[in-house]
């Protein structure tokens, strides 16, 4: 072949004059046309007094073809490797987030149960303050205990509802939401940690922010493992600090910007603290999924989030949301709060738990309403077969009869009457209870609640009616 002749020439000057030579890989064309490759060894022998080059020449063509297949077989095999090792990964991160799954689920039920012990006791101490507040006298001692027991008992409440809303499973799902409130939420949540680890939180917060489409849970999530993050960074590197929250809103977006006072973050993991698995926590105390998630999170939003640092100085994170404007809006806003029901109704209060009976039974007496209360709904149906009521008033968790049954039994009997239902319950984490709530599309008061919005239930479910169309809803439903 043209391009080996310089090659086979230097051949056989080496063979001249040395008398031997070897070279690999020539090649050549054979008589037929074909190219082949050869190894040709060759060597200067006398024959007949006169020397002469005897070539010896070796087809290596299927050799090289074999080794070209080998070489890619190996690139594939690597390749594929490659691509097993990504697949294992993401699996690995599925089973992360599938056993964190299960763990706050499980954390969920323990919840749930705590926070249904909890909300009754809470829904009694806030309204019978409420009542005691009622009869006191403004800048009396007695009222200021009142109102700072008031106070403590619906911190508690909201303690118990972030602790709710952030362990309980839920569905995906873009509402009307207001950042500021969710970055309260999950600030009290952690209040007590970040206090008692003198961390101190300085908010500087937007008023003017704009309601935007998003999963209020999930950015939950973002926002409580952003924080988290970097508590931990500040009580390791001086048993202290300061996390500044701010919110701003310019061009089109919202920003959530997180500045801490910790150790920072390293140049050379700037770049990677978002990827999968990575985390400079020691072993066993993190899985280094948190930000990939938070990252993941969002993206899905259509936002952005990024972390800025110089090494020793803090770290501050950037979260950067789109605001989507939420259909019929101006709607919303404008549509009028229910009036307030001034004329009386006669009202069955269905309860296990005696001190929201009596709670009940007092504070809408204390509206003018007649008023009576029974501990279960088998008690209920028997109290219906006597009387007539405007309205049922009733928990959904009870031993003996559900609230769900009870209510299943008034539909198929009085259905008049089922329409005026007011469902209350302690246990709002239960996927049962709010798959029922959403079925049944009845008011829903979780507990604890205050008076107000009592009375702005009644007034939803019974509207003042004008007396030539005031019915009476009898026992009957007839």
């Amino acid at each position: 072949m043209p391009e080996e002749r310089e090659r086979a020439a230097e051949m056989w000057s080496r063979t001249v004059g040395l008398g031997s030579a070897k070279f690999a890989d020539l090649h050549i064309m054979r008589k037929d046309g074909q190219p082949i490759a050869v190894d040709i060894s060759a060597g200067l022998v006398e024959a007949d007094n006169e020397k002469v080059i005897l070539a010896l020449a070796r087809d290596i063509t299927e050799s090289l073809r074999a080794q070209e297949e080998f070489r890619q077989l190996h690139e594939s095999v690597l390749q594929a490797n490659l691509e097993l090792q990504k697949t294992m990964e993401q699996l690995q991160a599925t089973q992360e987030q599938l056993l964190w799954s299960e763990k706050m689920a499980a954390v969920g039920q323990l919840v749930a149960g705590v926070a249904h012990e909890l909300n009754n006791p809470l829904t009694g101490i806030m309204g019978y303050a409420q009542l005691l507040l009622g009869r006191e006298d403004t800048g009396s001692p007695l009222r200021r205990d009142l109102e700072r027991i008031n106070s403590e008992a619906e911190r508690a409440a909201r303690i118990v509802q972030s602790l709710l809303s952030f362990a309980r499973r839920h569905k995906p799902e873009k509402k009307p939401v207001l950042i500021s409130n969710i970055l309260d939420e999950v600030i009290e949540l952690r209040a007590y940690d970040l206090k008692v680890n003198n961390i101190k939180v300085v908010k500087r917060f937007d008023s003017s922010l704009s309601l935007t489409m998003a999963d209020q849970h999930q950015l939950q999530q973002v926002f409580l493992n952003i924080i988290s993050n970097a508590q931990h960074s500040m009580v390791d590197t001086h048993g202290r600090g300061t996390l500044t929250v701010e919110t701003s809103q310019t061009d089109g977006e919202i920003s959530i910007t997180f500045i801490d006072d910790g150790a920072g973050i390293s140049p050379q993991d700037i770049n990677r603290i978002f990827d999968p698995f990575f985390t400079t926590k020691p072993v066993g105390k993190g899985t280094g999924l948190g930000l990939s998630i938070c990252y993941g999170i969002v993206k899905e939003h259509g936002g952005t989030i990024e972390a800025q640092s110089v090494h020793g100085e803090g770290a501050t994170f950037i979260v950067k949301l789109p605001i989507i404007i939420p259909e019929h809006q101006e709607e919303a806003a404008a549509e009028a709060r229910p009036k307030v029901r001034l004329d009386r109704l006669r009202v069955l209060v269905v309860d296990d738990e005696a001190v929201v009976r009596d709670l009940l039974r007092r504070l809408l007496g204390k509206e003018g309403h007649l008023v009576q209360a029974v501990a279960s709904g088998r008690q209920g149906l028997e109290v219906l077969k006597e009387k007539a009521f405007d309205l049922i008033i009733t928990d959904i968790k009870m031993p003996d009869m559900s609230g769900e049954e009870f209510f299943e039994r008034i539909r198929s009997s009085m259905p008049r009457l089922a329409e005026r239902v007011i469902f209350t319950s302690g246990d709002t984490a239960s996927r049962r209870t709010q798959a029922f709530l959403e079925r049944v599309a009845r008011p829903f008061l979780p507990k604890p609640f205050v008076i107000g919005e009592i009375v702005e239930a009644i007034a939803r479910v019974c509207p003042v009616e004008n007396d030539e169309n005031k019915a009476a809803y009898p026992g009957s439903g007839r």
